[in-house]
């Protein structure tokens, strides 16, 4: 009698391993692009005004978050026919509108890189200017962390502030 090998085998199939891999992929890049993608600041697209005199300081409210944030950065494009200054600040326990005297509003001013933006919080823009013109503040992009989340995002309103001849 003979006998004729059939080819059928019993083994192994690397299936399983390679579903589990790849189900490992797959959330490790989800887990990444949540990490990277936090939700947006509010933002407002209304533009808030302003004028003062030539030489004078004057400070313009352009952010509240809806949330408590840890800012690592904050960038501001400003478009100008005139020579000015302008810092972003934080207005601690308080929030501007307009005014030459934030004190009233504020707890203190200060940087807002490395510190916490809180609901109770605003950005400000201090502008001075030595020439009567005016000033076009794009809405401030916010660099941050939310939890373990962090990314970007524009935070506010943009301002036009004009410096008036004395």
């Amino acid at each position: 009698m003979t006998t004729t090998d059939t080819g059928l085998r019993v083994g192994r199939t690397r299936m399983p391993w390679v579903i589990a891999a790849a189900t490992l992929l797959g959330l490790a890049a989800a887990g990444w692009y949540w990490v990277v993608h936090p939700a947006d600041l509010p933002t407002d697209p209304r533009e808030r005004t302003a004028q003062t005199p030539v030489g004078s300081t004057i400070y313009v409210g352009l952010a509240r978050t809806d949330r408590t944030i840890a800012v690592t950065g904050v960038r501001m494009a400003v478009e100008a026919n005139v020579a000015v200054q302008v810092r972003l600040l934080r207005c601690v326990g308080g929030e501007v509108a307009v005014t030459t005297d934030p004190s009233v509003f504020c707890t203190r001013l200060e940087d807002p890189s490395g510190h916490d933006l809180s609901p109770d919080d605003s950005l400000v823009a201090e502008v001075t200017g030595d020439s009567p013109g005016a000033a076009y503040l794009r809405t401030p992009v916010v660099s941050f962390t939310d939890g373990l989340q962090r990314g970007s995002s524009r935070l506010g309103s943009p301002a036009v502030v004009t410096l008036l001849e004395r």
